[in-house]
């Protein structure tokens, strides 16, 4: 994927061998980048550009801008909802179809038995295997050791139950050391994620990293 914004001089393509590494001094520029694909991901017209072999894509389909890690939560909504219709797709597919009726079914038997020892006409809502999966808080397991480790496992979960997307991270190495850092661009070149980071100032160098910095004056530095 290429990611591209009219302030900023260079095409950035995520299918190369090093990570992108935005840093932007100037706030104000930094500012107006992350608004203008929040925007867009919500559904605003906006400047920055996405494309994939010279086509251009939608950011509100296909961009995820992460910028919140205290903290990082991984089940959010849009995953839970996917996760629940593969599994409602499962339930009621050929092999597994007469005994997801069975077992509703049981469940029905079994709320008749206990109301029926209450007073007064009980009623209640059709049960079906969607309501029934919505009810049990289905989550992901979203305990790590590293933060790092916690936003891998999040966008392979959104390429798998969802789609590939562009996650632009700002700011992570506010808040992961270097050594975790270059863990994790190891990670997301091996998995071939599509990733582009946005820092508000600069950190050490990594040897995972395409560096390309906007200073404080809009001066830009490969």
């Amino acid at each position: 994927m290429k990611f591209s914004y009219p302030d900023i001089n260079y095409v950035f393509d995520t299918n190369n061998s090093l990570v992108n590494d935005i840093i932007i001094e100037n706030q104000q520029l930094l500012f107006d980048l992350c608004t203008d694909i929040s925007n867009q991901i919500n559904g605003s017209d906006g400047k920055t550009v996405v494309s994939i072999d010279n086509q251009l894509i939608s950011i509100s389909k296909n961009v995820e801008l992460l910028s919140q890690f205290i903290p990082f939560d991984i089940n959010k909504k849009m995953l839970i909802s996917k996760l629940v219709n593969n599994l409602e797709k499962i339930a009621m597919s050929p092999e597994y179809y007469e005994y997801t009726m069975t077992e509703l079914s049981n469940i029905e038997k079994y709320i008749i038995e206990i109301t029926n020892e209450l007073q007064g006409d009980i009623i209640y809502s059709k049960l079906n295997i969607s309501s029934l999966l919505k009810s049990i808080g289905l989550q992901f397991d979203s305990k790590y050791d590293s933060l790092g480790e916690s936003i891998i496992d999040y966008m392979e979960l959104v390429r798998q139950y969802i789609q590939d997307k562009l996650f632009v991270i700002v700011n992570l190495r506010m808040f992961i050391s270097d050594k975790e850092c270059e863990l994790f661009y190891e990670t997301v070149l091996k998995k071939e994620l599509h990733v582009i980071m946005i820092e508000g100032m600069q950190h050490t160098a990594l040897s995972k990293e395409k560096t390309y910095i906007i200073d404080n004056e809009l001066c830009e530095i490969t």
